[in-house]
């Protein structure tokens, strides 16, 4: 009997079949927020130029261990927090202000529908400036990021 208990424990340990559960009542799980290019979906961006034009970019939500249920995240982008001001005659625009990313069943990262953020130049010489983006859910933790926008 501990035989076939010790087998299929280790059945289950080499499958991957046990992993940190999703969030259920009681638990937290923690999520990192990325940036990246559309076209690039495997390296992360941290920052764009002023003159740089329209960017393609998606959000991508990490867990550490694979989800066992679908996990959500809601993304603010520009949230408070950011030092880029969003508007024409200002820092940038976007094309939404919220987009989600859902980290599948026995996962450990999903992407965002795209959007966009156009960085706007001026002539004014100035410090980096970042756009927030934060993130909500269902009994999880989600650390914001930040993008920057490099002067030109």
């Amino acid at each position: 009997m501990r035989r076939a208990l010790r087998l299929g424990l280790a059945l289950v340990l080499a499958t991957g079949l046990l992993s940190v559960a999703p969030p259920v009542a009681g638990q937290t799980t923690t999520i990192t927020l990325s940036i990246v290019d559309s076209s690039d979906t495997s390296t992360d961006i941290t920052a764009v130029g002023e003159d740089d034009g329209e960017q393609t970019l998606q959000v991508k939500a990490t867990v550490a261990s694979a989800v066992t249920a679908d996990t959500t995240v809601n993304v603010t982008i520009g949230a408070s927090g950011g030092t880029a001001t969003e508007g024409a005659g200002n820092d940038y625009t976007r094309g939404a202000s919220t987009t989600t990313a859902t980290i599948t069943n026995g996962n450990t990262e999903g992407l965002s529908t795209t959007f966009t953020i156009t960085p706007l130049a001026d002539t004014v010489t100035e410090d980096h400036e970042t756009i927030r983006f934060t993130g909500t859910g269902t009994n999880i933790t989600v650390t914001e990021v930040d993008l920057a926008i490099t002067d030109q």
